[in-house]
């Protein structure tokens, strides 16, 4: 299916797949960005990770901080998609993926907020909507529950954290552990 596999995947990821036979290096981020994904080049090496420490360790990769994303940080609180602070070390965007290959970098989105056009707008009653709203959200938390390990709920203080640790609780597990701050 090469990138169009990324249409079938509904969770948080990062990942990379390295093809010995076509000698690329596939990378790609889930679609709202929860898992992060670093990159630089250093010389005619490409070094990815997780974590920018992890970028850091390279002899050759330099702890230079960028001062356009610090302008965006006192700005927007945070670097804009694509950046980090520090300088050459970039972060695949959300719902994006990369292929590399000879050196050349090809990044290319793969999925971006669908918008609805007033054509495609319904007028289903409230009813149905929230139904099928219910429906997606215990899609959602049924997804997150598959785990080797016990699962929690993080209790925010908002509405959202609380409403779905509700769902838990009514839906999958009575005696959901909740921790907060």
């Amino acid at each position: 299916m090469g990138s169009k596999c990324l249409n079938q995947m509904n969770d948080q990821f990062a990942l990379a797949i390295w093809d010995v036979k076509q000698r690329t290096l596939f990378l790609a981020r889930d679609r709202m960005g929860i898992r992060p994904l670093y990159y630089t080049q250093v010389n005619d090496q490409f070094v990815f990770a997780s974590e920018i420490k992890a970028i850091l360790q390279h002899p050759e990769v330099t702890r230079e901080i960028d001062p356009y994303t610090i302008q965006q940080i006192f700005t927007f609180w945070t670097p804009l998609p694509g950046r980090s602070v520090f300088k050459n070390i970039f972060e695949l965007k959300p719902g994006h993926h990369m292929m590399i290959r000879d050196s050349q970098i090809k990044e290319q989105a793969y999925w971006d907020v669908p918008f609805c056009t007033p054509e495609s707008q319904t007028d289903s009653p409230i009813e149905m909507l929230c139904d099928e709203l219910q429906e997606i959200l215990l899609d959602a938390v049924r997804i997150r529950f598959r785990a080797d390990v016990p699962v929690g709920s993080y209790l925010s203080g908002g509405l959202d954290s609380s409403l779905i640790t509700a769902l838990i609780s009514h839906h999958f597990n009575h005696d959901i552990q909740t921790f907060g701050h």
